[in-house]
């Protein structure tokens, strides 16, 4: 069991290093790729979003709240098919932002941390699927339940990162709390 508990709390890890590289290389990322942005502007644009840097760290603090609590009480109760799930939406991320790489043609915020994290969340997932022997349909399940929670979460933290940057720009003007 020592190897599971490994696993399952380096998601949380794994999860926070991979978004600190966006966290930090976003905005400087836009200002070097603003021009080629431009010419290319018909195009899906990785990060197309207008978030400070603060709303977009707000997000990432609640997806990882989320995780680190859906962690906790995996190996607490000892029942880990919802952060297989969630394991799983992960890894399809990460996969994801190579896609967004090999689209754009140059580097994205991401890009390093996918490279490098792809597999070891394939390693994960493996030595996984040997120490639990879940179903083949219970673990379906859970990925799917799990990616779409996750597709929902992330069409509302988007919106909410909208709101939190006014709310910022008030309360740096004129809002009293």
């Amino acid at each position: 069991m020592k190897t599971l508990t490994i696993i399952i709390w380096l998601f949380p890890i794994l999860f926070m290093i991979h978004d600190f590289e966006e966290i930090i290389m976003i905005n400087p990322w836009k200002k070097r790729n603003r021009e080629y942005i431009e010419e290319i502007k018909n195009k899906r644009i990785p990060f197309e979003f207008n978030a400070s840097t603060a709303a977009f760290a707000i997000a990432v603090a609640e997806e990882f709240l989320i995780i680190s609590i859906v962690t906790l009480i995996s190996y607490v109760i000892y029942s880990y098919a919802i952060w297989y799930g969630l394991f799983i939406a992960f890894t399809l991320h990460l996969i994801f932002h190579l896609f967004q790489w090999l689209r754009f043609k140059k580097y994205v915020p991401s890009t390093i941390t996918s490279v490098l994290f792809i597999p070891i969340c394939f390693y994960m997932i493996y030595k996984f699927n040997i120490l639990l022997h879940y179903n083949s349909v219970t673990l379906f399940l859970y990925i799917l339940i799990a990616s779409i929670i996750m597709i929902i979460n992330l069409y509302f933290l988007h919106r909410g990162m909208k709101k939190f940057d006014y709310w910022l720009k008030q309360f740096s003007t004129n809002y009293k709390i």
